[in-house]
């Protein structure tokens, strides 16, 4: 007889008695004496298996906590650089504003005369402007950052268009027929 008639009797015979293979267990003290016999003992894991889960439990508690730490980290430091990077922007479209208001002022001799639309524009970027500058400090990004410098670029806009108008009306004023 060969391994594989072995094995195809074995196979036959647990098929052919399977429900009365299936109905009896070995008794509980056959395993306790084959762990006694192997060396295993189930304190010996149970405390292997504790110091696990307490090692898994405080390696993730450190690093969330280190993560955690981080982000706010790096929050602060990007609040710092957007705040203090666009504080040199913000001064220098403040200036420029105002240098285009004195330009205005200039042509009437008086004080800063602008057509009722731009008034009107310049009054709504303001509001506009004290809103995003109130969400930059609640909520520092770029693009709240983006979205005040806009805001500035187009009062510039508004005062260069004026200046246009301003030197337009007085170049067509002035000038002669021949």
């Amino acid at each position: 007889m060969t391994t594989e008639d072995n094995e195809d009797q074995l196979e036959r015979f647990i098929k052919k008695n399977r429900e009365h293979l299936d109905e009896k267990e070995p008794p509980v003290t056959v395993w306790k004496n084959i762990e006694r016999r192997i060396g295993l003992s189930r304190g010996r894991y149970m405390f292997l298996w504790k110091a696990a889960a307490i090692l898994f439990f405080t390696t993730s508690v450190a690093l969330y906590s280190q993560k955690t730490d981080s982000n706010k980290s790096d929050e602060t430091q990007t609040t710092v650089a957007v705040s203090g990077d666009f504080s040199h922007v913000e001064a220098f479209y403040f200036d420029m504003i105002d240098e285009k208001k004195e330009m205005l002022v200039s042509f009437t001799g008086k004080e800063l005369a602008l057509s009722p639309e731009a008034i009107q524009d310049l009054y709504k970027l303001d509001a506009m402007y004290k809103l995003l500058k109130e969400e930059l400090v609640d909520n520092p990004s770029e693009k709240v950052v983006d979205a005040l410098i806009l805001n500035l670029l187009i009062r510039v806009d508004i005062l260069n268009k004026e200046l246009k108008e301003k030197d337009h009306k007085s170049g067509v004023g002035n000038a002669s027929p021949a």
